[in-house]
């Protein structure tokens, strides 16, 4: 017994202790404030109890998704939810009259609201608050309104660094029926809020993204939302650029391929083949534009350029290969230079015959002129020194030998410049 008197004794002051005011607010209650606010009410007038005072509206901007981005025709759909806040100076309570209630929802269409429209609009003009999301009102009259809408934007396109490339779109918002002394549209952070961000499968939202206050030079109240996006150009590494290395890389490998094959000019013109083949791969996948052009187009119109003269040049060799007039002489001088004068220089013994008493001439080595003795010491043989005449055929080796050099050196130059621009997007052609 005494037990259970300690146990409700000690369940009564828990009781006392934690015990707390609970507030109910009644439907007669709310009903009798929207009432009491909206008496006489008038949405037309601006929501400040002294008329020539601004009033200033505080902008925040979620980015949730990037829908769709045109890069013909350079049209962007996004969706986008903004957070206005402002002051209701009419619109007031005190809380403990109405049972407590310190906030209520207000359909857009009963209060005063900005009017804010898309000035880049893709479409027809965009009302910004058009949308039937309602309104919060707290009883020291602050505002709180979060629309949210699907944009569709006119964007200026720069494929200039195509696969990397970096697409910078302003969006401005504009308050067109209003003037600079009237309403401000203050951005109170100057970064866009990713909370809500969706990923795109093409595209990345930068983080230096921002939002601008209107410039001194805007007649009507503004900001602007700037948006930097990234192309995700793994998948264009993959389908068009390193398959447009390898074949540079190759075409020059039809110099070591046997002339007696008769097939030098086939591989060359099968790879001449392939780029256009690629280049119109690359029309499908990058975006018209005159002004300014993709580099990668530059890039692909020297392959083209490039093959053609592999092209004549494995014309020639087969020329050089199928003469059969003698060297000139000053070409058999560039031959000797290019191929170093030393290795045409081969030593060479005179060696007398015991039995017709005629000279042999063999070959002994590559080394400078140098006598050979006998076992008795006596010299036995004389060293003499001649040189190889030079023929077309040797002609014909050392022009295979040096002409792929000198085109796959223009071939990494081109190469390593243009993706290096257009990695760094930095300009090499302007």
């Amino acid at each position: 017994m005494a037990h259970c008197l300690l146990v409700f004794i000690w369940n009564l002051i828990l009781t006392i202790l934690t015990k707390k005011e609970i507030n109910c607010v009644t439907l007669p209650e709310v009903e009798n404030l929207y009432e009491r606010i909206f008496n006489g009410y008038d949405k037309r007038v601006f929501p400040l109890l002294n008329q020539s005072e601004t009033v200033i509206v505080s902008v925040d901007v979620l980015v949730v998704s990037i829908n769709k981005f045109d890069e013909i025709s350079g049209n962007i759909d996004i969706t986008v939810a903004f957070k206005l806040i402002w002051q209701e100076q009419r619109l007031t309570w005190i809380p403990s009259d109405f049972g407590g209630k310190t906030s209520i929802l207000i359909d857009p269409q009963d209060i005063w609201r900005p009017q804010l429209l898309l000035r880049q609009s893709f479409d027809s003009v965009q009302d910004i608050g058009n949308t039937p999301l309602l309104i919060r009102l707290f009883f020291n009259s602050s505002v709180y309104w979060f629309p949210a809408t699907v944009m569709s934007v006119s964007c200026t396109v720069d494929v200039t660094y195509f696969p990397f490339d970096i697409q910078i779109c302003n969006i401005t918002i504009v308050g067109w029926v209003y003037r600079n002394d009237e309403i401000v549209l203050s951005v109170s952070s100057s970064t866009i809020d990713k909370s809500f961000y969706i990923e795109n499968t093409q595209w990345d939202l930068l983080n230096d993204s921002s939002l601008q206050n209107q410039t001194t030079t805007d007649i009507a109240p503004s900001f602007t939302i700037q948006l930097k996006l990234k192309r995700k150009s793994e998948f264009f590494v993959l389908y068009i650029i390193i398959p447009l290395i390898f074949l540079g890389l190759i075409n020059n490998i039809v110099f070591s391929m046997p002339v007696a094959s008769g097939e030098r000019m086939s591989v060359a013109v099968t790879i001449f083949l392939s780029f256009v083949v690629y280049l119109e791969m690359i029309n499908n996948n990058v975006p018209e534009s005159s002004n300014p052009v993709a580099y990668i187009y530059v890039y692909v119109l020297f392959l083209l350029a490039y093959s053609c003269v592999i092209l004549l040049a494995c014309l020639v060799s087969l020329r050089i290969y199928d003469k059969a007039e003698p060297v000139p002489e000053k070409l058999k001088a560039v031959i000797k230079w290019l191929r170093f004068r030393c290795m045409w220089r081969k030593t060479c013994s005179v060696v007398p015959t015991s039995k017709e008493n005629k000279e042999e001439i063999h070959e002994v080595s590559e080394s400078p002129h140098e006598d050979f003795y006998d076992e008795n010491g006596d010299k036995a043989i004389e060293a003499v020194t001649i040189v190889n005449d030079i023929t077309w055929e040797l002609v014909g080796k050392t022009y295979d030998m040096y002409v792929p050099i000198i085109l796959y050196m223009c071939f990494a130059v081109m190469t390593g410049q243009t993706f290096l621009n257009l990695y760094t997007n930095s300009s090499f052609l302007r």
